[in-house]
């Protein structure tokens, strides 16, 4: 019954089949697939020819496995599978018929009775109505031996090249490929430790991008040469580090023509390139020392002594050019008589060292038989080959004849000396470490009325008073560590009269800087020092007086101006009651003269009080101490329509005296007011300063009459005036310099008539 229905549902899907033609079984029967379409129940709707052949050919149930057999039963039989991919196999098929899956694929094992055997199994589902689903299986044995050998093929190959890249990375050289185009392949891990990249920090970079660029253009010409099939051996050029350092890589590269690839080895030379600079530049040490020894020195080969080296100061001694390859014979046949050929010979036959000091060496440098003294220091040393044999003679000498000459004429000096000691007109004293005189020449006995016999011997101690004696010890001590010049000291002569002297003392050392003494120069100045205390008296009477007549000019000026003052006020009474125009103009002259009068008598106060007054030094504003003086002084009549211009510095530190700061500037601004052109459109005063090397430096410049370049050298003497005709009393710049002076400054002027006047101050900061 269940057969019947089986089959009438297999030819209602087959007459469906057929009438709709989606399938061309005749097709599939081509095809070396096996081949089955399934309905949603797993029923078999077709099978092709390979489906049904391998069923017959491998012992199947056609009833199971053909037309009308449920194939989701065939999926539970075990003969050519086991229940894990039967059961795999049944959830994707069921996948696919219900959409949850577009297409399963499984492989399994399908073995027969005398082989094993590998087979996929495809389902995929068949789009129209009836929810077919087509079912492929295929023999993949011999596919799947085959991966198995290349499989085991690649893993043979990939160990064979990993034994092959760590080999390679193994280098101590760079072993790499460039493309046609000049860039990385590939490179071993010695790139790291030669130019601190990593491969992969190469690969695909442009070696150029990485060459000095003096080396850039050698390489690409290499490169080039080596693409048109030129071997390149050992080619040098030089990489850039990745810390900024030089390379030296010496290169070996071949192209491939095939494959369009540089193949190279680079090993990095850094190391012998340094030593060769090294060792060329010790050479060149060398060649200098050799060259620029103070030294003469060279090198004579063979029994005939020929020249093979002689350096500069060698030829300047003999006083010739050319001479290697020359036997010295050729070159100084003077020699000959002065046994200096046998002593060569000596040297060479024996090996034996000679050498001399201050031996007398003639030579003929003009070639006409007159020689000419010298005397050398020198060393004739044996000069050995590889072997040990003696094949030369090295040379060394020194020209000592300036200074032979000098002692010649130093040991004639002396007896010179002595007549100078004797006959010097200052008195010479030596005493030794233990004070005792050793030597005194006649002038220094004739100062104290004793013989020279007299004196030696005798304590230095002996020829003072007790109480100079404390005075001698402490200069004694002292003139053991340095030299004294000009010290005042006190002796007693023969007669026992007083000699007043200075004394120049050095102390004196033996050759281990042990004290043994000293030496003196003493001078007689008995005579200057009465004459200096009798000045000494005068001066001090002279400072009397000028005191005394400081007093009398500061309060002589103080009494004047009090009545001045009273004057001043009268002429403003004056000035205010009357209306008379001529009594007005008499008036103003009075005025005009009281205040000149007042003026100078200021100005007398000024000069006392700065000779009078100590200095009184403290911190000075400077602006505000000018700023000051200009607001006091630009309200006058003479100041009207000027323009004051300032640049000040920024503020330091400065140290000096206010009142003759003061004075200073209050003179000098007060003359750039006085005489100004009054019909000048623009007038103005500049005041500038600045600090430059703790020194203050101002400077007050105008453009008012100016001063002629005849009368610049007197400006500065007291009581001087350019003319006549100008108000002042000609005290007021000589005040200012003499101020100047007093706190450490200098004043400087520059001036052209009817052009206008620079005044330049410089006053160091007295802050220590």
């Amino acid at each position: 019954m269940i057969s019947n229905f089986k089959n009438s549902e297999v030819q209602e899907h087959s007459n469906y089949v057929n009438q709709s033609e989606l399938y061309n079984f005749s097709a599939l029967d081509a095809l070396n697939s096996n081949i089955a379409v399934i309905n949603s129940d797993g029923l078999i709707i077709k099978v092709n020819k390979a489906w049904k052949d391998f069923g017959r050919n491998n012992g199947a149930n056609i009833f199971a496995t053909e037309e009308g057999a449920n194939y989701f039963d065939v999926c539970k039989i075990e003969d050519c599978s086991n229940n894990d991919f039967a059961l795999q196999a049944l959830i994707g098929i069921k996948e696919v018929i219900n959409r949850e899956a577009e297409e399963f694929y499984l492989e399994y094992p399908c073995n027969s009775a005398t082989k094993k055997r590998s087979f996929y199994m495809r389902v995929k589902r068949i789009e129209n109505n009836l929810g077919l689903v087509l079912i492929e299986h295929n023999d993949i044995t011999e596919h799947k031996e085959a991966e198995k050998k290349l499989n085991k093929t690649e893993n043979a190959l990939v160990k064979t090249v990993s034994s092959y890249n760590k080999t390679i990375d193994s280098s101590v050289d760079i072993i790499c490929s460039f493309n046609e185009k000049g860039k990385f392949v590939n490179i071993n891990e010695s790139s790291f430790k030669t130019l601190g990249y990593q491969p992969k920090e190469l690969v695909g970079k442009n070696f150029l991008d990485f060459t000095l660029n003096e080396d850039r253009e050698k390489t690409l010409v290499s490169f080039l040469g080596i693409k048109n099939g030129v071997s390149v051996i050992l080619f040098e050029n030089r990489f850039h580090h990745k810390n900024g350092s030089v390379v030296h890589i010496f290169w070996s590269a071949k192209w491939d023509k095939k494959s369009k690839t540089v193949y190279c080895i680079g090993r990095d030379e850094t190391d012998k390139k340094n030593l060769e600079k090294a060792v060329l530049v010790e050479r060149q040490r060398f060649m200098d020392l050799y060259e620029q020894s103070p030294s003469v020195m060279g090198i004579l080969k063979g029994p005939n002594h020929v020249y093979e080296m002689a350096n500069p100061l060698c030829l300047k001694l003999i006083g010739r050019s050319n001479i290697i390859g020359k036997s010295v014979r050729e070159v100084l046949p003077e020699l000959e008589s002065q046994g200096i050929f046998e002593l060569l010979d000596n040297v060479y036959n024996t090996g034996i060292t000679f050498s001399a000091k201050e031996m007398l060496v003639r030579f003929d440098y003009n070639g006409d038989g007159k020689l000419v003294d010298r005397y050398l220091n020198y060393i004739h040393q044996a000069h050995r080959d590889s072997a040990g044999e003696i094949d030369g003679i090295l040379f060394f000498a020194i020209d000592v004849t300036e200074q032979v000459l000098s002692r010649n004429q130093i040991e004639e000096s002396e007896k010179k000396y002595r007549q100078i000691v004797e006959t010097a007109q200052e008195g010479i004293w030596m005493i030794d470490e233990n004070n005792k005189t050793t030597f005194v020449n006649s002038k220094m006995a004739e100062i104290l009325e004793y013989t020279p016999q007299e004196m030696i011997g005798k304590d230095i101690f002996y020829f003072m008073t007790d109480k100079v004696k404390k005075k001698a010890v402490e200069f004694l001590k002292l003139n053991k560590e340095e030299y004294y010049n000009h010290f005042i000291f006190k002796f007693i002569s023969k007669s026992g009269s007083v000699v007043w002297t200075t004394i120049s003392a050095n102390p004196l050392y033996d050759e281990d800087n042990k004290y043994i003494g000293a030496m003196a120069m003493v001078m007689d100045i008995t005579e200057r020092k009465s004459n200096e205390e009798k000045l000494e008296i005068q001066n001090a009477e002279l400072i009397k007086a000028h005191l005394e007549l400081d007093r009398f000019v500061y309060s002589v000026s103080h009494d004047l101006r009090s009545p001045l003052t009273s004057v001043l006020g009268l002429i403003s009474f004056i000035e205010e009651e009357t209306q008379e125009q001529d009594t007005r103009q008499h008036a103003q002259m009075i005025r005009n003269s009281v205040n000149r009068l007042d003026e100078f008598i200021k100005n007398i106060l000024s000069y006392s009080r700065n000779n009078r007054v100590n200095l009184n030094i403290e911190q000075i504003a400077i602006k505000e101490t000018i700023l000051s003086i200009v607001n006091a002084l630009k309200n006058s009549h003479e100041a009207q329509e000027l323009d004051f211009i300032f640049e000040f510095a920024d503020a330091q530190p400065f140290f000096s005296d206010q009142l003759r700061i003061n004075t200073i500037l209050e003179n000098l601004i007060s003359n750039a007011i006085k005489h100004h052109m009054k019909e000048e459109v623009y007038r103005f005063i500049k005041i500038s300063t600045f600090f430059l090397d703790n020194e203050l430096h101002i400077t007050i410049e105008d453009n008012g009459v100016g001063i002629d370049e005849e009368y610049h050298d007197k400006i500065f003497d007291m009581f001087y005036r350019v003319s006549s005709d100008t108000d002042g009393t000609g005290i007021g710049l000589y005040i200012v310099k003499d101020s100047i002076k007093n706190i450490q400054g200098t004043i400087t002027m520059k001036s052209q008539k009817g052009v206008g006047t620079i005044f330049t101050i410089i006053i160091n900061n007295l802050k220590s």
